[in-house]
């Protein structure tokens, strides 16, 4: 029988089970309960909610519609899986709550609390969202009209700018994590998934030396050159915007294969075909070479921030791009290949 431990979620340093307390921070701390069987959930109540039907379910987790049993409000609720509570999955998922709880915003998704239980389940409570992912419209629709992806992209900026007001990155921002509901008769887009933020200010990461993060459609060239990875900010995070425009114009990623590798090294040498090459809609200047800029190989060629990529979709004069087609330092060595990630649905 493995030992039971205690850990800290602001921290992750890990304790004997008798300890309560974080010597070091003063955070209550919680179990790091040993790995066991998935148990079906469907029925069950967890603190005041009753778990009615699962909207999503990744690596680490599963996301369920919830109903408190006497108040009759409907939630979300993400629940990390027995054999995920670790020192590290518990501290993403801790982090993730955190991330948002710090950047209360219009287009991001609210977290109402993070919860451990007595028998040491770990979830995190989230506003419900009616709607669909920007992957199923996607699918569905194929190409988007371009009035509605320069929406995508302005209200996405616009969560992106409360994120890193902050010091934080997202680090996967792709369709999948874009979530679209109807509100007062209009589109919102609403930001999904913090489970692999970076703290550009504090210790409370967990990305561990080598490890790549990410979705490799969408990774940015200094997440996949060895040795990059302290510049993985802002920029990350605006080319990553880019790829999701790009792709919601032209109905596909602007750099496809089979081969992983072929793909991340696309990203990082080779150029971009304009979306007015790969699709018969007429794109308007601004969206596209906005588009374009938050695609260039160089982070310093690149918006530097999001409230500037906001400007440039609402300007009536496109910005300007490089004239050249920079290339990223340490151009001689091959990118690493990357492990795919699995995001859990929010």
């Amino acid at each position: 029988m493995s030992e039971v431990r205690k850990l800290c979620v602001v921290c992750a340093k890990v304790f004997r089970a008798g300890e309560t307390t974080c010597p070091d921070d003063g955070t209550a701390l919680v179990l790091e309960a040993a790995g066991g069987e998935r148990p079906a959930r469907l029925g069950h109540v967890l603190g005041n909610y009753r778990l009615l039907r699962v909207l999503g379910e990744g690596g680490v987790g599963t996301v369920y519609e919830a109903e408190h049993i006497r108040l009759g409000r409907k939630m979300a609720i993400k629940v990390l899986h027995p054999d995920a509570v670790t020192t590290e999955g518990v501290t993403r998922l801790f982090n993730e709550a955190r991330a948002v709880n710090e950047t209360r915003h219009a287009n991001i998704i609210e977290v109402e609390d993070f919860v451990t239980t007595p028998a040491g389940e770990h979830y995190m409570l989230m506003e419900l969202l009616e709607g669909e992912d920007l992957r199923s419209v996607i699918s569905r629709e194929r190409t988007l009209a371009p009035e509605r992806v320069s929406a995508i992209g302005e209200q996405i900026a616009s969560a992106l700018a409360a994120v890193h007001s902050v010091q934080i990155v997202h680090r996967d921002l792709k369709p999948d994590n874009i979530f679209v509901v109807q509100r007062d008769g209009r589109e919102t887009f609403k930001l999904l998934d913090f489970g692999a933020v970076k703290f550009t200010n504090s210790q409370h990461g967990v990305t561990r030396a080598g490890m790549t993060m990410g979705t490799p459609t969408y990774m940015a060239p200094e997440m996949i050159i060895s040795g990059r990875e302290q510049e993985v900010g802002v920029g990350a995070d605006l080319y990553a915007l880019g790829m999701v425009m790009y792709e919601a114009l032209t109905g596909e990623p602007a750099f496809t294969g089979t081969q992983l590798a072929a793909i991340l090294r696309a990203h990082c040498f080779e150029p971009v075909v304009p979306p007015s090459k790969k699709t018969a809609v007429r794109i308007p200047p601004v969206l596209e070479a906005a588009v374009m800029k938050c695609l260039e190989k160089a982070v310093e060629n690149r918006f530097l921030t999001a409230d500037a990529l906001c400007a440039a979709l609402r300007s009536s004069q496109p910005v300007r791009l490089s004239r050249h087609i920079s290339v990223p330092r340490e151009a001689t060595r091959p990118p690493r290949p990357a492990p795919r990630r699995r995001s859990v649905l929010m």
